[in-house]
């Protein structure tokens, strides 16, 4: 039975807020969490100016106590989640789908920035590959985003059916929605009057759910400033409209993460600024 939501850990501020914000959603879901940590040579050991407890098992790894520090925290914010903690050999991408293989996990739970923090742009390579390959949705946290708010969520839409199915995933996995934004970009204002009129028909779909209390539609446009890509309009109309966490579709992943990656040379506008659900 799927009842625990998988935390990915390398011990950095980010997989601190990730785990906050995946305690939270178990809290109100009444799931288990399982923190996990793949040793990384930098987790198997002590730093040259640190010493190992001497009154710990000479194995010990540094993991072994920085899961368990993280495991007290989480403990004393959330008395009432169980939790489990595990540390593991071998590379998280040849192992995690081992990993997934018994079923018991609802979803992944990320920070979006780890431990390689020269590494400033969205699509690090681990990113990347969980949200690809992984066989269950995945939560992409940005560092001190670690509260879960569901009352303005947005969803990249394209005006096809596997959004609604998504979109029923994600209220069934994380609960209802106060308010939910469709969000469809152009790249001319002269279609502007026609997609919403698109928008306007495709928000019949979500009449009368029971899980959604209100949906609006906003569409963004690339061609008022020829610097703007994609993803920098996206992540602009997140910050005016205050929305709190955005939804992507199975195939708009894909679609998604090849636009971040076209726009290397922007790093500050190529990184999430709120919480990203995507589905498997």
């Amino acid at each position: 039975m799927k009842d625990k939501i998988l935390v990915l850990t390398d011990f950095s501020n980010n997989a601190y807020d990730a785990a906050f914000f995946a305690c939270q959603l178990a809290q109100q879901k009444s799931y288990k969490i399982h923190l996990l940590h793949y040793y990384t040579v930098k987790s198997s050991r002590f730093d040259e100016e640190e010493d190992a407890p001497e009154h710990k098992h000479p194995m010990l790894l540094k993991a072994d106590l920085l899961i368990i520090e993280m495991y007290g925290k989480l403990e004393a914010a959330f008395p009432d989640i169980k939790i489990s903690i595990s540390c593991k050999r071998g590379l998280l991408e040849e192992k995690l789908s081992n990993e997934l293989k018994n079923g018991e996990y609802k979803f992944i739970v990320m920070g979006l920035k780890g431990e390689s923090q020269h590494q400033s742009l969205l699509w690090g390579s681990t990113t990347a590959m969980i949200t690809e390959k992984s066989d269950v949705p995945v939560w992409v946290i940005p560092s001190g985003r670690d509260t879960y708010k569901q009352g303005k969520i947005g969803l990249l839409t394209n005006f096809k059916a596997e959004e609604l199915t998504t979109l029923r995933k994600f209220t069934q996995l994380n609960g209802k929605i106060d308010n939910l934004e469709l969000i469809h970009v152009i790249q001319s204002s002269e279609e502007e009057k026609d997609t919403l009129n698109r928008l306007e028909t495709w928000m019949v779909n979500f009449k009368d759910w029971e899980d959604i209390k209100s949906v609006n539609p906003i569409i963004g446009c690339t061609e008022e400033d020829t610097e703007s890509t994609v993803p920098e309009v996206i992540n602009t109309l997140v910050f005016q409209q205050g929305i709190e966490g955005l939804i992507i579709t199975k195939t708009r992943r894909s679609f998604f993460r090849r636009l971040f990656e076209k726009s290397i040379s922007k790093t500050l506008s190529n990184q999430l600024i709120v919480p990203t659900f995507f589905d498997k």
